[in-house]
């Protein structure tokens, strides 16, 4: 496998959507635990995924538009276009489909989840409705493409490292805030401000690895093995043993920031590749595939919790035990199958069109785009991509 920035795709990554999209599956259809918030931890995953991938995209077109090969209007167009190729179709789908058959949750709420917004849809509401729950961390994710592309791009650079470390300090602060003014527990969790450490953890991860003094991984390995020595044995300290009620507050800040700053240790070394027994399973084309098609299985599972019983009951069938590993199994299956077929016959046909809107091309005037072929070309102009879009 090929470990350097310049690699087309790290295999690995895939792996870790796989395993954060199984612990929301998990969580949604067998084991939902409250101590181990599998459906919350595979989350928090994917937004420092997230924070890691977008920020370091962007951080190639700064680096473009310092150089002088693209201007920053262009470099926004070009996100802001790849983003909804990838992201709006199969998302404006399932909400004109779930529509149309009438299913409650959607219809209550078309307006928020068509703007989204249904993270503070729920967040008014104080309570989780149904089918439609997992839409939340969708909003907060499209929110976060709102200004962070504009503030990584358009600030000083002697702003960036103080804005992301701003990021970070946000999302304790606000779970702080929240919990003192006693905002009711959705709107604790689902406020965009909620999760802006997450986001902000793999922007970091992102931001130290690119600089000249990571060239050796030093800022980098410095950083993130705090995840491993820290925030592990902390996130572990917290599973096992029953704390004093004061440190109820403590969790409620710093518990999801520890937990993001553990998932930075895992993109990290994914990013590099796990060795051994571990790199052997995160590379298994059946990991590497649902990590793929991983966007289709978190838009659609939720809604296998109304579509399966209702063709269960047409074809005159029972359905297993709720909450129960036969119905895990059947309803986790339905959902990558369902997302298999998306992916295939509408979202990679789409996604494929992004080619159309590449990156690497010069355009430091209005109106002048010149496709960028080849590495030598990108040399002549004084910039060597060192991130590569995998979404």
């Amino acid at each position: 496998m090929r470990r350097d920035f310049e690699a087309d795709y790290w295999v690995q990554l895939d792996a870790l959507r796989a395993i954060a999209v199984s612990g929301v599956m998990l969580h949604h259809f067998w084991f939902a635990s409250q101590e181990l918030a599998l459906g919350s931890r595979g989350v928090r995953l994917f937004f420092v995924l997230s924070g890691f991938l977008i920020t370091g995209i962007l951080l190639n077109a700064r680096h473009r538009i310092e150089t002088g090969v693209q201007s920053r209007l262009f470099a926004l167009r070009q996100f802001y276009l790849r983003r909804t190729l990838r992201i709006f179709p199969v998302f404006y789908l399932v909400l004109a489909i779930t529509w149309l058959i009438g299913v409650p949750e959607v219809r209550d709420g078309i307006f928020w989840h068509m703007g989204y917004l249904s993270n503070y849809y729920f967040a008014t509401l104080a309570q989780w409705p149904g089918t439609t729950s997992h839409l939340w961390s969708l909003a907060v994710e499209e929110q976060f493409y709102l200004f962070w592309p504009a503030l990584m791009l358009c600030l000083p650079r002697r702003w960036l490292l103080p804005t992301i470390l701003g990021m970070i300090l946000l999302g304790p602060l606000f779970r702080l805030w929240a919990f003192m003014a006693d905002l009711n527990w959705v709107a604790r969790f689902t406020v965009a401000a909620a999760s802006f450490d997450s986001l902000g953890l793999g922007a970091l991860l992102a931001y130290v690895g690119q600089q000249r003094q990571a060239s050796e991984g030093g800022w980098e390995r410095s950083f993130t093995v705090a995840g491993l020595y820290l925030a592990l044995p902390v996130n572990i300290a917290l599973l096992i043993f029953e704390w004093p009620a004061g440190w109820r507050l403590w969790e409620i800040t710093f518990g999801d920031t520890l937990w993001a700053l553990f998932c930075v240790w895992l993109v990290s070394t994914a990013k590099q590749g796990f060795g051994g027994w571990v790199g052997a399973l995160f590379q298994a084309r059946p990991v590497v595939y649902l990590g793929k098609i991983s966007y289709g299985v978190y838009v659609y599972h939720l809604f296998m919790l109304a579509f399966v019983p209702a063709l269960f009951s047409m074809a005159a069938l029972d359905l297993p035990e709720p909450q129960s590993p036969a119905s895990f199994v059947l309803l986790a299956a339905s959902s990558v199958l369902v997302a298999s077929l998306s992916w295939f016959c509408f979202e990679r046909p789409i996604n494929n069109l992004k080619r159309f809107v590449s990156y690497d091309s010069y355009a430091s005037k209005p109106g002048q785009v010149v496709e960028l072929a080849d590495t030598a070309v990108l040399k002549e102009q004084k910039f060597m991509p060192t991130f590569v879009e995998q979404r």
